[in-house]
């Protein structure tokens, strides 16, 4: 059921076109990130009508208490100034509750993971590193991670100078294939 990866991100820029021109409001006047990724979701379950797409999902059927989780190696999250105070103490691979902001799949199953997104806005002026560690963690089975998202994609709305313009930062398999930034 999955589709090519130039068709979905063909279907993505095409979603981003439709938020601009139909919902430029939220961008012209900064307004939050959850209220934008609300509204691209909306123009992306037009343009996959046989996908749920979903906010701020995080049902997993593969955990046993079927909520989403990613792990990644306590290091790496030490080396960004990442890793939390309570997690000093714990194993060298840290597993972490995770609210993905959009998901392209199709519920009650991983087969169909196609997209996930990580939105930011411009102004928003918190690092983008957790969000890039999160999208390999999305689309690679490594340290047990089973989301194995086809396609994870960073994209960047533009809410300040240039209101309107975006970038995208494309992950799969674990690594960045793509960075229009």
């Amino acid at each position: 059921m999955n589709l090519s990866d130039a068709t979905t991100i063909k279907r993505l820029h095409e979603s981003m076109k439709l938020l601009i021109t139909e919902d430029f409001h939220l961008i012209e006047h900064d307004l939050s990130e959850q209220s934008i990724s609300h509204k691209l979701a909306e123009k992306l379950q037009w343009l996959f009508p046989k996908y749920n797409v979903d906010c701020e999902y995080n049902g997993n059927v593969f955990e046993d208490n079927g909520k989403k989780r990613i792990t990644i190696l306590k290091n790496e999250l030490r080396n960004k100034k990442l890793l939390r105070e309570n997690e000093e103490d714990l194993s060298h691979e840290i597993c972490r509750s995770v609210f993905p902001d959009i998901l392209v799949h199709v519920r009650k199953e991983n087969k169909s993971n196609l997209l996930i997104i990580e939105m930011k806005k411009s102004s928003n002026s918190t690092s983008r590193e957790y969000d890039t560690m999160k999208l390999k963690a999305y689309t690679n089975n490594y340290y047990g991670n089973q989301l194995e998202y086809q396609l994870g994609v960073l994209v960047e709305i533009n809410t300040t100078n240039d209101k309107g313009n975006y970038e995208f930062e494309l992950y799969k398999n674990g690594t960045t294939i793509a960075n229009n930034r």
